[in-house]
């Protein structure tokens, strides 16, 4: 009977001991899945932004008839877009950071140890062990 219950024991603290390191590989996982989803919505973001800079300046720059007004309404279209180009690369730099966490986050780095046999001799090795996903 004791032998039983020790065997169950066995069996259980094994399950549980792996069922650990299963959720460090999950939560490895969300987070570089974090990553790849805000540097793509970032990249976006400051691509856009930089068209759109670019596209006010030139609707800017364009012949137009001169009201009397400061500026004239090419002008004014202008300087609206490239404004909303700004501000959306702008609006990038905080995901690029946040991602860069989340990058960070998804890998980690400790120190392992392995045994390995040469030439029928026993030798250790010391090390990083590096994991991350793709």
């Amino acid at each position: 009977m004791k032998n039983l219950f020790l065997l169950i024991f066995l069996v259980c603290s094994i399950k549980f001991y792996s069922q650990q390191k299963e959720n460090e590989k999950i939560v490895s996982d969300i987070y570089f899945n974090k990553y790849k989803k805000q540097k793509r919505n970032a990249t976006i973001l400051s691509v856009t932004g930089g068209v759109l800079l670019f596209t006010g300046f030139i609707i800017s720059k364009q012949e137009s008839e001169a009201a009397n007004l400061v500026f004239s309404k090419n002008e004014v279209t202008g300087y609206s877009i490239a404004s909303l180009g700004i501000i959306s690369i702008i609006g990038s730099i905080p995901l690029y950071i946040s991602a860069e966490k989340n990058y960070k986050k998804s890998v980690s780095i400790s120190p392992s140890v392995q045994t390995y046999h040469f030439y029928n001799t026993k030798n250790t090795s010391l090390g990083l062990n590096i994991t991350y996903s793709f």
